[in-house]
């Protein structure tokens, strides 16, 4: 098999995985406020809890937005109360983010469904298998 064909059928198979462990793991977060949320809410969510805040430009640097862009997607969750923005009192163009009660909720349902997610990629493999396939996943996410 060509590089080019093992590339189509990873794709495929990468594909059919996600959709098969979505379906599975939709059922772990299952309140409202989770359903009006995008996948890049909840990493801009669990961004600012990992860090316990941050400022904006932090944020726009780590997700490789323009400011603006960051800056219209942390809007909208401030609008849906699960992030706080406030300005330094020191330099106003410093704007530090927060998360409020609901923010943490969601942060903690987001964690928790990744490791969901991760469970069920590893349920059908073997011990052995199951540490084959995370020394994979490190070799691939340090050559990206």
């Amino acid at each position: 098999m060509s590089e080019e064909e093992l590339a189509i059928e990873l794709s495929k198979i990468i594909n059919q995985v996600f959709e098969k462990a979505f379906e599975k793991s939709e059922s772990s977060c299952s309140t409202d406020s989770c359903s009006e949320l995008t996948f890049q809410d909840g990493k801009i969510i669990s961004f600012i809890n990992d860090r316990n805040g941050c400022i904006m430009k932090e944020l726009a640097d780590a997700f490789k937005l323009p400011l603006s862009t960051a800056t219209g997607l942390v809007d909208r969750l401030v609008e849906k109360h699960f992030v706080c923005r406030d300005r330094s009192d020191e330099d106003r163009r410093i704007v530090r983010l927060s998360l409020t009660s609901s923010g943490k909720e969601i942060a903690a349902l987001t964690k928790q469904k990744s490791i969901i997610f991760a469970k069920i990629f590893l349920d059908p493999l073997t011990t052995v298998e199951k540490r084959i396939l995370v020394e994979l996943f490190k070799k691939i996410s340090e050559d990206l």
